[in-house]
């Protein structure tokens, strides 16, 4: 005999549409107000006959019978005018997910009276969700609690939610069974929000949005390479072509700009990954929005507006024609240093750091050098982590254009820029931009125990390592990194796959052993959880 649980008292109309039943008789508050008959209540014990699947368990073979794959949809987007600037379908290849249970394993056992999907929800609200009353500033999901307290929750929301709490349960267990329920949620989710991008009001909609975004973060965490970062950018960029569609109107209200701010960070990531410019309307977006912000979701758009200009640099540099072009690309990236500079030394008291003394005795895998840095917040921390990866990158092209001058250039040709603080030689800005890049790094590796410390308890786990995992990866791929600071990185990126669940720690501390180009794919995918 197998326990299956203790089965739910709900009638059946409730269980189905997984919503509380009062258990009322002769029938329940919920049927009464759908108008619909109440089915009554099943009896406490039902008996399974198990005999099947103790013959195939014991047998050590399984026939499974494959269930028909999720159905293609046809183009969601519809051919109205309105909607044509994002006539665009979702890949359907992503509704071929293998959804089907693994020889082996059991379908996830839930406590009494709590379904599949609850459980998965929990987690994931447990893990990404801070309960404390947190900054919306780096690209963090604060503002799911609203949506749920102030709106009906439609099926996309909760079916990719479910998704990520399923993923992440998956990855903890081990147990392609649950990964199985986690591909099937996301599948309905995708079929869902589909069918909503065909209808302008609900596209523009805030569950719209913010399902397109959980998608981009479900193909982070199950899926890893370039297929996740295809994937993801694909979600980015459809979000990107409904923020536009919402306008500045949508930033009048503090879900509206939190949602926008999260999308707006994944966006530059994108664009600094593919070597393009951040879109002018999404520039113009944050720039209004600055007049509704507080000074420290102000500092975080600033310096969002500071990494755009990057972007606009960084693509100029494709049509580069000679060493001019190169000169000029060098005065551009110095002048954008010193914004940063600029930003750094301007900020409100909220962005104080403390430097810890490490004693030699207490150093080892948690922390690198001889302090670690404490902060006011850890999101105050995660945009620190932004500057110093945005400036490094910055830096790291900077020492790339100057050596690459120094290298090409003849005896009789220029070897400074025009600045506006006057001429600056060559040989003057590669030893700072060396040493700036070394600094920036390992203000990174410092803030690596307030994140990961078991003592820090103002935001889950799961989001911590998330928030920490792509700028450590940057900061040990750096040109100033040695064997053995990328020793000591892929030992923590190590402890957040494994102890975290995070699929995507695993190639970059598996990678270490294989070189990189820094100014090229590592700093792409670097800036995708960086920011």
């Amino acid at each position: 005999m197998v326990f299956h649980g203790r089965p739910s008292k709900a009638c059946a109309e409730c269980r189905q549409r997984r919503t509380r039943c009062d258990l009322s008789k002769p029938s329940c508050s919920q049927c009464i107000r759908a108008k619909r008959t109440c089915p009554g209540y099943r009896e406490g014990l039902i008996i399974h006959d198990e005999s099947q699947t103790l013959s195939t368990k014991y047998s050590g073979g399984s026939e499974q019978n494959k269930s028909p794959r999720s159905s293609r949809n046809s183009s969601v987007f519809s051919d109205d005018e309105s909607t044509s600037s994002i006539a665009r379908s979702y890949d359907d290849s992503r509704l071929e997910r293998d959804i089907e249970p693994q020889a082996g394993f059991y379908p996830l056992t839930s406590p009494p009276g709590i379904s599949a999907e609850d459980q998965a929800t929990t987690f994931f609200f447990g893990n990404y969700v801070s309960s404390r009353n947190m900054l919306n500033t780096c690209g963090n999901y604060q503002y799911l609690p609203t949506i749920y307290s102030n709106q009906p929750v439609g099926t996309a929301l909760r079916q990719v939610i479910a998704a990520i709490g399923l993923a992440g349960l998956a990855n903890f267990w081990k147990a392609p069974n649950i990964m199985a329920q986690a591909n099937r949620a996301y599948s309905i989710a995708l079929q869902t929000v589909n069918v909503s991008l065909g209808k302008i009001e609900e596209a523009k909609s805030d569950q719209t949005v913010v399902t397109i975004m959980l998608l981009a973060q479900y193909e982070n965490n199950t899926t890893n390479g370039t297929r996740s970062m295809k994937a993801w950018t694909e979600h980015i960029l459809g979000a990107t072509a409904l923020m536009k569609l919402r306008g500045k109107n949508s930033l009048s209200n503090p879900l509206g700009r939190n949602i926008f701010v999260h999308l707006r960070q994944g966006l530059i990531s994108s664009c600094v990954q593919r070597h393009c410019a951040v879109p002018k309307s999404i520039v113009e977006l944050a720039k209004y929005s600055l007049q509704f912000e507080t000074p420290v979701e102000a500092a975080s758009t600033r310096l969002g507006l500071i990494i755009s200009e990057y972007t606009v640099i960084r693509t100029s540099m494709e049509h580069i024609k000679g060493l001019d072009d190169s000169r000029k690309i060098v005065a551009a990236l110095w002048e954008l240093d010193i914004k940063y500079l600029d930003w750094a030394q301007n900020l409100p008291p909220e962005f104080v750091i403390t430097q810890v003394p490490v004693p030699a005795a207490a150093r080892g895998k948690e922390v690198w050098g001889q302090h670690y840095n404490k902060y006011t917040s850890i999101f105050i921390t995660s945009i620190w982590n932004n500057y110093n990866c945005a400036r490094a990158l910055c830096n790291e092209l900077l020492r790339h254009q100057v050596s690459s001058l120094l290298h090409w250039s003849g005896p009789l040709d220029p070897h400074e820029i025009e600045t506006e603080q006057g001429p600056v030689t060559f040989e003057t800005i590669l030893p700072i931009t060396i040493s700036t890049i070394s600094a920036l790094a390992n203000d990174i590796f410092a803030s690596v125990p307030f994140f990961l410390s078991d003592s820090q308890q103002e935001a889950p786990r799961v989001l911590a390592g998330n928030l920490v995992l792509w700028p450590l990866y940057l900061a040990a791929q750096t040109s100033t990194a040695t064997v053995e600071i990328q020793r000591w990185a892929a030992g923590r990126l190590r402890y957040i796959a494994e102890t975290m669940g995070i699929r995507q720690a695993a190639p970059p501390y598996a990678g270490f052993a294989r070189e990189a180009q820094l100014v090229d794919s590592v700093a792409g995918e670097a800036m995708v959880e960086a920011m």
